[in-house]
Order: C-alpha cells, then sequence, then structure tokens
C-alpha cells in the first residue's frame, strides 16, 4: 500500500498512463441518506434498501450507529465478550501475564532471559525487556529466576513455568505499589457508602415533620440567627469532619485560594531521569501510586481493541434491525489456519463495494472559454462489482444542491475523499449557483443547466482481472477510451453544457464523459471556500431494479408511474477534482 501510494503521488501526464488507472487528485463521493458525502469504502447498502449509509461519524445527523459486541488482545488474540471486557476484573486490558507493553515507548515486549551476577555465581532471570527502546524490567525490580541448562539451553516446561513465575512477580510488586493507596480508596468508598445509607435512614424516619426539616419549630417559631447558627454548625460536623467516618484517614479541604503541592517521595538512587507526564499518567492504569522516578514504571497491560457492529438509522427508525456490519467473536475466524470457513470474516458485511457499482475519475481536464468561463472534461469510469449483470445510467443529481436533504456546502469544506489514508480536501460547487452543474435551471427541470441522463448501459457481471491475465487476454480498454483527450472535448463545439455521454461499454465497465462549465469563481459557500483546492459537481448513478438487472440487491421492483417507465434506485454523487 505504501509503495501504491508513493507511486501515485508522482503521477505521470495522461497520455503516458493506462485509461484505466484513476486521477489521483480526484475522487467520487457516494452522499448517504443523512446528506453526508463518504467514499464508497466508508459506504454501506443495507439488505433490500434503496439508500446508502455511511460510517461517516464526526459530522452532526450521522446515519449510523455502533455498537461493541466483544472484544479481543491484538497480542494473543484471546476474545471476551463486551460484558466481561469492560468489568472490573479486566477493565479493557488483557490479563495475560506474556502481553505487557513497555512503559517507555509503549512498543510490545517479549520476555528475554539474562545472566545476573550475584555472591554464589552466574545466574539467569527472565524479565521483560523491550524490543524498541531495550528496557527491561530489571529496573522496576521485576524478575523470576529460571533454570537454563548446558548450552544455555532452556525446556519448554521451565520456559513457561518462568514466565507464570514473572507475571506473579509483576502482579506482587504492582500490590505492593498500590497497597496503601488501593486501602485509602476503599475506605473512602465506604464511608461514604455509609453516610449515604445514613442519610437515606434519616429521611425515611416518621417523627420528623415537615416544618421542622425547614427550620420551624412545633411551636410555630420561625428562623432566627441562633437557629441558623446551629444548623451551619450540624452540616459543618456532618460533612467536614470525616476522619472517624473513613477509619482515621484525614481529609483536607483546600480554599480557592490555596496551591495543591504534592509531595514526592525521594528517590533512592539519588537521582536520574523522572518519567514524562505521558508516562506517569499511563501508570495509572494498573496502579494509583505517585511515580517519580524511571524504576517506578511497571509493564503495562495491552489494551483490548473492541469489535463492533454498526447499524443503519434509517432503518432502525422504519421498524427493521438495520445490521450493517457483525463482526463473530473469535478474531481468528475467517483465517486459513482454520480448518473451515476461510475468508469468512464476518457474520454480515453489507459494505457497499460489494453491491454498488463503483465510479471513478479516469482523467480530466480545464480549458478556459470567453471571460472568466472554465469549462471541464472528465472522463468516467463505471464497474459493477457484483455476480450479475447491471443497467445503469448517469444523470443529473435527484436532489440539488441547496435543497432539503443534501450536502451542505460547509461540508465540502474538509471532506474525506480517501478512507485508508485519511486524506481530506477542501472543495466547493461549481458553478454561480447551488445546482452544483455550472448553470442556473429550475427545480426538477432537464434544461441547459442540467446534463441529461446518459444511454442505459448494461454491464455484465465482474471479472476476474487476474483470470483474465491467465487466459491470455488483457482486458485492454475500447478505442474510443484509448484515445480520450480532455483538451480535444474542450476544443471542439458545445452547444450544450453540461453534458453527459456514454463513450464506450464492455463486459463489466463503462465509460462516461462529462463536461461542466465554471462561471468565475462564485458558487455556493464561495465567501468561506474561495481558496479551496478542488471544485464539485452533483451527479446521480441510477440503477434500474427488476428484470435481470441488479438482482444479488434483493431490492423489491416498484411498478412504474406511467407506461414505458423503468423503476430505479438513485444514489447521489459528488465528483470531486
Amino acid at each position: 500500500l505504501f509503495q501504491h501510494r508513493q507511486a501515485m503521488a508522482n503521477v505521470p501526464p495522461p497520455s503516458s498512463r493506462s485509461a484505466d488507472e484513476t486521477e489521483a487528485d480526484a475522487a467520487v463521493l457516494y452522499v448517504d441518506h443523512a446528506g453526508h458525502p463518504a467514499p464508497l469504502g466508508l459506504c454501506y447498502h443495507a439488505t433490500a434498501s434503496r439508500f446508502l449509509s455511511s460510517s461517516i461519524d464526526d459530522r452532526s445527523s450521522p446515519s449510523t450507529l455502533t455498537e461493541i459486541d466483544s472484544a479481543y488482545c491484538p497480542q494473543c488474540l484471546a476474545f471476551h465478550d463486551a460484558a466481561t471486557a469492560s468489568g472490573s476484573e479486566l477493565r479493557g486490558r488483557c490479563p495475560k501475564g506474556g502481553c505487557r507493553l513497555c512503559p517507555l515507548c509503549g512498543a510490545v515486549c517479549g520476555v528475554a532471559i539474562l545472566p545476573e551476577e550475584d555472591g554464589d555465581g552466574t545466574k539467569h532471570a527472565i524479565v521483560y525487556q523491550c524490543g524498541y527502546c531495550q528496557w527491561t524490567s530489571n529496573s522496576c525490580s521485576v524478575s523470576a529466576p529460571v533454570s537454563v541448562g548446558e548450552g544455555g539451553s532452556v525446556s519448554k516446561e521451565d520456559a513457561a513455568g518462568a514466565t507464570e513465575a514473572l507475571a506473579r512477580a509483576l502482579a506482587d510488586r504492582t500490590e505492593a505499589v498500590s497497597g496503601d493507596a488501593n486501602s485509602v480508596f476503599a475506605k473512602l468508598v465506604a464511608g461514604w457508602g455509609e453516610r449515604s445509607r445514613d442519610e437515606e435512614r434519616r429521611k425515611r424516619q416518621p417523627e420528623e415533620s415537615a416544618t421542622s426539616r425547614r427550620g420551624v419549630s412545633a411551636a410555630g417559631e420561625g428562623w432566627g440567627i441562633d437557629t441558623l447558627e446551629e444548623a451551619i454548625a450540624e452540616k459543618k460536623k456532618d460533612w467536614l469532619d470525616v476522619r472517624q467516618v473513613i477509619d482515621g484517614i484525614a481529609l483536607t479541604k483546600l480554599g480557592p485560594k490555596e496551591d495543591v503541592v504534592a509531595e514526592v517521595t525521594p528517590r533512592a538512587d539519588g537521582g536520574g531521569p523522572r518519567p514524562t507526564p505521558a508516562q506517569a499518567s499511563a501508570q495509572n492504569a494498573i496502579s494509583p501510586a505517585i511515580v517519580s522516578s524511571i524504576s517506578d514504571l511497571l509493564p503495562l497491560p495491552v489494551p483490548l481493541r473492541a469489535r463492533k457492529s454498526r447499524r443503519c438509522r434509517r432503518e432502525l427508525a422504519e421498524g427493521r434491525t438495520g445490521i450493517l456490519v457483525k463482526p463473530k467473536v473469535n478474531p481468528l475466524e475467517g483465517d486459513s489456519s482454520l480448518r473451515s470457513g476461510h475468508g469468512q470474516w464476518w457474520k454480515k458485511d453489507s459494505s457497499a463495494v460489494h453491491s454498488v457499482p463503483r465510479v471513478s475519475v479516469l482523467r480530466h481536464g480545464t480549458a478556459t472559454a470567453a471571460g472568466s468561463r472554465k469549462l471541464h472534461a472528465l472522463l468516467l469510469s463505471v464497474r459493477n462489482p457484483t455476480l450479475n449483470s447491471v443497467r445503469i445510467r448517469l444523470g443529473p443529481s435527484s436532489t440539488p444542491t441547496g435543497r432539503e436533504g443534501w450536502v451542505d456546502p460547509d461540508e465540502l469544506d474538509d471532506v474525506l475523499v480517501d478512507g485508508i489514508d485519511g486524506r481530506r480536501v477542501s472543495a466547493r460547487w461549481i458553478g454561480g449557483n447551488d445546482d452544483g452543474c455550472g448553470g442556473g435551471g429550475g427545480e426538477g427541470d432537464n434544461g441547459p443547466s442540467l446534463p441529461r441522463p446518459t444511454e442505459t448501459a448494461e454491464l455484465e457481471s465482474v471479472q476476474d482481472a487476474f483470470l483474465e491475465m491467465g487466459r491470455g487476454r488483457g482486458g485492454a480498454s475500447p478505442e474510443e477510451v484509448e484515445s480520450w483527450d480532455a483538451a480535444s472535448v474542450l476544443a471542439g463545439n458545445r452547444d450544450e453544457i453540461p453534458f453527459l455521454r456514454l463513450i464506450a461499454a464492455k463486459e463489466d465497465k463503462a465509460w462516461i464523459e462529462l463536461v461542466v462549465a465554471e462561471e468565475g469563481e462564485g458558487g455556493s459557500g464561495s465567501d468561506t471556500l474561495a481558496g479551496a483546492s478542488h471544485v464539485a459537481a452533483s451527479l446521480s448513478l441510477m440503477i434500474e431494479v427488476g428484470e435481470g438487472s441488479w438482482e444479488s440487491s434483493l431490492v423489491k421492483r416498484q411498478p412504474p408511474e406511467k407506461e414505458g417507465e423503468v423503476d430505479t434506485v438513485n444514489f447521489d454523487l459528488v465528483v470531486l477534482w
């Protein structure tokens, strides 16, 4: 992946690239039902649904929600259910003694057998050792003896026993460091719990009347200075004098102008480096004790990783389960090391990349017309990812920009265009108004401002590129695609701009030409996005349903309103370049 990204960073001129190689600075985003544009790899298509959902969670009103099903350790791959992983015993950490992180750099620690010199000669001990910064647990006095045979060999039984002994030594060291602090905390909890129960019992006493609780005596006497002073003194006695409540542990109440000064215990070594704030705070996961020296840092348990399921909010609102992704509990399930279930990593996976045709920008170019008007020409490709044939068209967006349910122009200020490397860009809608297609046509018409839909292209089932190469067929693109050049297209005399045109269709792919106009530097959100690095246009991917088209989606065909019409599922697109 790294080599691929580096190769795409130095993109050669369009004439020297393959016809199927996409532009590195262009992207096509799919709009979910909440109006958030997202890459196809982050979109989901629920079974028999006519809209998309996405995993974009950093915007208001996300289209999906997540639930934690289980958790696993990335080091030993042991897994636990959600209740056990988040319980007080594990607290989101792996309980195994061999799964530890370096307290200095955070890398995974291994176990190593090191020689130790003492009065009886050379002995060996097993310790935690970081392979990155070479830290060892000898610095925090955590080790365990191990028997080493001739030639420095250690049997498997001795190694396993020594590892368990090392884990027990770490547990004893942690208990010795945090024992006092845990005792104080437990006494605090018990003391305040007892006071809470006493308060509940006091409230349930029937002999105390409402008037006495308000400070009014039974004789009808109201508040007085003496009564007020007695009440304040009683509260101070109840809530500030807690020395006897928590078994002799004194608490100090600081005023607003007092400073908290932490008393640091002098170090036995008389000096040495102190831990950084991040290293000291990381120790709170295992011990509440104050860390004042590097020798106080203990190996950290490996945090568990959550396995999440994702549901569609719109499906849930309509009374359906809406499950989009459901992982398996065992993280190894689906691995080739098991006897069965190879490649079956999920109980359910409704990722849109498996069912929705992928639209990509292959090439694009820009030319300046009269005045400040710019013309943009793009070559788009549409590929069928399913094992059934699909009939598609591209046309104007079903919900143009600026209308309810469409993309907020401000969302394009920092929009995610690559779900793998997290690349984000800023973009503005093309054109001088809010339709995103370079014109000002009326709502719902197909006038000069909106491109007419393309002809219908039938895409065959997906072709395995490696299988085709093995059969001696390289899958070359049609001549119209190989010879397509943006400058030649923009040089021609076009009376109707913007426009869409189907260039060619072959097997599981179709190629479509898009030409749009940009009227100056204006556009939707131009005040805040004047310095945007990209421009954007809106389109709609129209997929026919029924009569052998897109049967894998399980979408039920609806009867047409007029004779001769076909039922289509429309997915709104945002094209960035």
